[in-house]
């Protein structure tokens, strides 16, 4: 019926990190068992429906690289890629192998790909992005 690539968490993580602001309040911090339930519930209504579901995992990026944050990142990146409970998985996540990631720098953007604000791809970062997808798949 149809194809869906579930790239969640950036934002639930960030937020928790960040000063309460009217467009952030409620600003908690969300565990990596949290963002994959939430990615477990997402499955399971696309799968109801006839969709495939294709887990895409979070890239490095600004804010993402240490402490509480790089760590739930880490997790849910490993369980997106390990649990096998999505039809398939893109890696756009952290290490040398990964769209994204600088290779001298993997909690990071490749200079190439980054927009300037240390999280967003530029136009040739999305690109990367949509070459990683195996279009034979969908």
């Amino acid at each position: 019926m149809g194809t869906v690539i579930v790239l969640e968490g950036t934002n639930d993580i960030l937020m928790g990190e960040t000063a309460a602001n009217p467009c952030t309040t409620p600003n908690r911090r969300v565990t990596a068992a949290e963002l994959i339930e939430g990615h477990r519930a997402l499955i399971r209504a696309a799968r109801a429906r006839g969709v495939t579901v294709v887990g895409a995992t979070l890239p490095p990026g600004n804010g993402l690289e240490s402490g509480t944050p790089a760590q739930t990142r880490v997790a849910l990146n490993q369980w997106i890629r390990t649990s096998g409970e999505h039809d398939a998985v893109v890696d756009f996540g952290f290490g040398f192998d990964r769209v994204l990631a600088d290779p001298l720098n993997p909690e990071q953007l490749r200079p190439a790909y980054a927009s300037g604000d240390g999280l967003h791809p530029n136009d040739a970062g999305y690109r990367a992005m949509a070459d990683a997808v195996d279009l034979d798949f969908l």
